[in-house]
């Protein structure tokens, strides 16, 4: 009798593994040549297969909401001045894989300089943003732009008894304010920060500006400003790239760990990107874009960041320079 000529499962089996095996083997030769040469041979095999792909940041619309300032005060920190640490990735002898450390950077730790006044006064007219509002969904430009289109019933005839008497509503609280300075918030700085009175404040604020009007603030002042030195400092020594998590922790640690490379993972600064965290097309799983520091004195790190760049991935080095421009 004629044996079976259907194919077992062994034949099936050894047909599917042979060709991965091939194909295995096929990269890991071509990957270890470019690490040969000082290239990162997975990473450019994996961004060429579109395992690893740029992410495209969107930055926030500034408006005078103080949820639309980016948070470079709390850039890599759970609360206000937490001490900075860095979580950074290296590579030790004889091992295959990164171990986690924490790295401080200077540059990084006095980036932003805070100083606090417990009485400070300001005239209306010269505060510039609000911390809350029922109409915080809409992106003003001006605390004037935002009274003429939502405050109109409580500018009334628009003449001075209106300032006294708006500024009288019991949620403004003449007698605790507080107010915050971003030096980066541009025109939209300072912020008084309120919980409430938002319209009212608003329409006193307007007629004040077209009357030439003066109504006294008193209250506590934050202000935060950038050292130019220290956001030159950063630039010169790191190259900065935006990633996703799930790449970093994955494809690229994997390719870095081949390479034999260490790097740097941070959050980047709160607000300030509107997309900072995404969904991948066809994903239902969201993804957080994440900041990855490659130090310019190290020679894999620097050809990491070359390839990087060749292949599109976005910068966050423009950022810390477009910062420290103010």
């Amino acid at each position: 009798m004629q044996k079976n000529s259907y194919p077992t499962f062994e034949d099936k089996y050894n047909t599917q593994l042979w060709p991965r095996i091939q194909r295995w083997a096929r990269n890991a030769v071509k990957d270890s040549l470019f690490n040969a040469t000082g290239k990162p041979g997975k990473l450019i095999r994996l961004i060429e297969e579109g395992a690893i792909q740029p992410f495209a940041p969107c930055e926030n619309k500034r408006s005078i909401w103080h949820s639309s300032a980016a948070r470079w005060d709390l850039w890599n920190r759970s609360i206000d001045f937490e001490t900075q640490a860095l979580d950074y990735r290296v590579m030790s002898p004889g091992e295959h894989w990164h171990t986690k450390t924490h790295l401080s950077i200077d540059a990084l730790d006095s980036l932003i300089a805070r100083e606090h006044a417990t009485k400070h006064t300001f005239d209306i007219k010269e505060i510039k943003g609000l911390a809350a509002s029922k109409s915080s969904d809409y992106p003003f430009d001006s605390i004037s732009q935002f009274a003429v289109e939502r405050c109109q019933k409580y500018i009334g005839d628009g003449l001075a008894p209106r300032l006294d008497r708006n500024m009288e509503w019991g949620e403004i609280h003449l007698d605790r304010m507080s107010f915050c300075h971003f030096s980066w918030a541009k025109q939209h700085t300072p912020f008084w920060m309120n919980s409430g009175g938002s319209h009212h404040f608003a329409a006193a604020h307007y007629v004040a500006s077209r009357q030439g009007l003066n109504f006294k603030l008193e209250g506590r002042l934050t202000k935060y400003s950038v050292s130019t030195l220290s956001a030159l400092s950063l630039n010169s020594q790191w190259a900065m790239f935006l990633l996703d998590d799930v790449s970093i922790f994955t494809t690229f640690m994997d390719a870095m760990s081949d390479f034999r490379c260490d790097f740097g993972v941070s959050e980047v600064p709160r607000q300030l990107f509107s997309n900072e965290t995404f969904y991948p097309d066809d994903s239902s799983s969201s993804r957080c874009v994440k900041v990855v520091f490659l130090k310019r004195d190290d020679k894999k790190a620097r050809a990491t960041a070359q390839v990087l760049t060749d292949a599109g991935f976005a910068s966050f080095n423009p950022y810390i320079e477009k910062l420290a421009e103010g």
